[in-house]
């Protein structure tokens, strides 16, 4: 078996799990104002589906343990009231049913807690001098959109902070000892004390925020205090077989004195020796750096924080849960080596939630499981209290509003779909589930549209277009590439309907010099790009306004001397901001030249001749010039109003249809093709 170490039980406390995969808490902020603190279906659907799909064990998302004081939104879970209480037991019951067992995530939010801020009560902070850097937790990175949606979160209001007393610290332990029971008596099989990402617990244990000299702080195990007594509390409450695992930061990335893995370790074992019965290893970074969210608590590279779990793995007798984008193949190599004993695997589980169970099918068929593409959108829309989606999963968010397409369509109709890009290759493969009989028509000779170009800014996006030609095949759809779909070609399929998904044109626009400058080859679209890879350079004028652009722009500054060019703005606003934040980054350190708010006038001899926002006309050097929007005509719905005659119904879906462009788009392109996918 490919994946047997990944695959094979493990002991966890009194717990035995049927393999090493986690889903570990992740908020989803799927919760309803009007009955805050009780899980809804949407809430018992997303779980109930990862526990269907193979996970061992399932933690539900961060749950404020004196809700909804220290709670993020009124959308979060809680565990303090019968009712919540109850909705927990009927989710227990439901994961049980597959197989898997069920955690929560309990947290106090300390600094983070904006619900305590919309309702104009100070947050709870270890130390009042680490206080001011509070407001850079909220804004760093966010355009005066995501500004805006942020501060409506918290009623406009800025957090103000408070040192916790004792009063305040002894409350909130006895709090998780609360939950916890509360946890039991549902019927849950463990809880996991939140003691990183800059909650609470994490804050008194970082000695960049903790400067206490009280018996909360001063000294490592005065920092580690809270943190052991909230295990103590839950052991107390629950019952000593009652097993606790406890999330730490295994390091504070970008933050002076703060934490590094060496304490983290030694904390590690304190816990331990306090009764944590396993111990989760996370990061956190900068908060008030925005591209230091993708250093901790959501990493951007594969693999990331494997050297932190191994650290404290050398430390500790009890089972040690990595995270941090880990790949199957990864998670298997780690555990195979001693770095973990179990993986969590957060977005891949959103991605796809039988990802266990496609695991243990590889070899057999099947298309594998559908890949993460690390685009962050999934936990951005956790800063504007917003319910979670997937790029590459239409029905996260929704698993509930979504359980009809299960069912097979009562009527089985001939699909023809025009373009078989990432949009048409998601209906395909949805109508072919659903027991259509599907044709993809693509003109290329390999199939994939938008996604040939993504990918090589993207590499996941590689991996996604892969899985999707494959599942679509694989159910039964039928790709004809090289195929033109000519109204001639699609009348001979005698279609009951017909889909276009033929994308958006991504060429230059008609500037002065630009047809010479084409055929000399000093000037490319985004879609040449997919057939003759990235331009050579050396220098190079990348213009756009959105996500593809920036994009572009820092593939290339990893080898050329790029400018970038954005009539519409700021770089990259279309895209979940984490991931600008981390490719502005990178493009930053390769010396990348951004020009917000200019407009391109003309391609000149010596390059590309702009006017500036102060209206000052300059010409850029450029050896060529890249163009990423859509075309001044987008390539339109192609053959649409040529096939009103064949008395059929003809839907457009993807950027055919208007929607946005390139890799930011990729969402919106997915999510408009399943939709219509299930209907038919």
């Amino acid at each position: 078996m490919r994946y047997r170490h990944l695959l094979s039980p493990v002991r966890l406390g009194r717990l035995e799990l049927r393999n090493r995969i986690v889903m570990p808490g992740m908020g989803t902020f799927l919760g309803d104002p009007a009955r805050p603190g009780v899980l809804t279906g949407e809430h018992l659907a997303h779980y109930e589906a990862r526990a269907r799909g193979g996970a061992a064990l399932v933690f539900v998302e961060v749950t404020p343990v004196c809700f909804p004081e220290g709670a993020a939104t009124l959308r979060q879970p809680g565990l303090a009231t019968d009712a919540q209480e109850a909705a927990f037991a009927e989710l227990a019951r439901r994961v049980h049913a597959h197989g898997a067992a069920l955690g929560v995530q309990l947290v106090h939010h300390g600094k983070l807690a904006l619900a305590d801020v919309r309702r104009g009560e100070p947050v709870l902070v270890p130390s009042l001098d680490a206080a001011p850097r509070l407001a850079g937790d909220l804004a760093a990175g966010l355009t005066r959109d995501e500004i805006g949606r942020m501060m409506a979160v918290t009623g406009g209001r800025v957090p103000q902070a408070r040192a916790a007393t004792d009063a305040d610290l002894l409350a909130i332990i006895a709090a998780f000892g609360e939950a916890a029971a509360r946890a039991r008596r549902a019927g849950l099989d463990c809880v996991e004390v939140h003691a990183a990402h800059g909650y609470l617990l994490s804050s008194f244990l970082s000695p960049a925020w903790n400067r206490r000299h009280d018996r909360w702080g001063g000294s490592p195990e005065g920092r580690a205090r809270l943190a052991i007594a909230a295990v103590r509390a839950v052991k107390d409450a629950a019952g000593d077989d009652f097993p606790v695992v406890v999330r730490l930061d295994g390091a504070e990335h970008g933050v002076p004195g703060g934490i590094t893995p060496e304490q983290a370790a030694d904390t590690a074992a304190r816990l331990a020796a306090a009764g944590a019965d396993a111990v989760h290893v996370s990061a956190y970074g900068d908060p008030t750096s925005a591209v230091a969210f993708t250093d901790g608590p959501l990493p951007w590279r594969v693999g990331q924080y494997l050297p932190l779990a191994r650290a404290v793995r050398r430390r500790v007798d009890v089972p040690v849960i990595a995270v941090g984008r880990l790949t199957p193949a990864v998670g298997e190599a780690a555990i195979a080596s001693g770095a973990a004993d179990l993986v969590a695997m957060g977005r891949a589980l959103l991605a796809d939630p039988d990802l266990p169970r496609t695991l243990a099918a590889v070899g057999t068929g099947s298309p594998g499981p559908r890949p993460c593409i690390a685009c962050f959108a999934c936990v951005a829309t956790a800063f504007f209290d917003e319910p979670v989606t997937c790029a590459t999963n239409p029905r996260v968010g929704r698993a509930a509003a979504t359980a009809a397409w299960d069912a097979t369509a009562p009527t089985a109709r001939r699909v023809v779909i025009v373009g078989a890009g990432p949009a048409g290759l998601e209906c395909a493969r949805v109508a072919a589930i659903r027991g259509h009989r599907v044709v993809v028509l693509e003109a290329e000779p390999v199939p994939g549209g938008a996604a040939n170009v993504a990918g090589l800014v993207n590499p996941p996006i590689t991996e996604l277009r892969r899985w999707l030609v494959a599942a679509a095949s694989g159910a039964g759809a039928a790709i004809r590439t090289g195929t033109t779909a000519t109204p001639e070609v699609i009348a001979a399929l005698r279609p009951d309907v017909v889909v276009v998904a033929t994308g958006a044109r991504r060429g230059p626009p008609a500037l002065p010099g630009v047809r010479a400058a084409v055929a000399a080859g000093r000037v490319l679209g985004a879609d040449d790009l997919g057939r003759c890879g990235l331009p050579p350079g050396p220098r190079v004028v990348v213009v756009g306004t959105g996500g593809a652009a920036l994009g572009v722009a820092e593939r290339l500054a990893r080898r050329c001397r790029v400018t970038l060019v954005c009539p519409g703005g700021d770089p990259g606003a279309d895209l979940p901001h984490p991931r600008r934040a981390r490719l502005l980054h990178e493009a930053r350190r390769g010396g990348l030249v951004v020009w917000p708010e200019a407009a391109p006038v003309a391609v000149v001899a010596e390059g590309l001749e702009v006017r500036d926002r102060n209206g000052r006309a300059q010409v850029l050097v450029a050896d060529q010039i890249v163009f990423t929007d859509p075309a001044p005509d987008g390539g339109g719905p192609g053959p649409v109003e040529g096939l009103r005659w064949l008395g059929v119904p003809v839907h457009v879906i993807g950027d055919a249809a208007g929607g946005a462009t390139g890799p930011g788009g990729l969402a919106a392109a997915l999510r408009s093709a399943f939709d219509l996918a299930v209907t038919l």
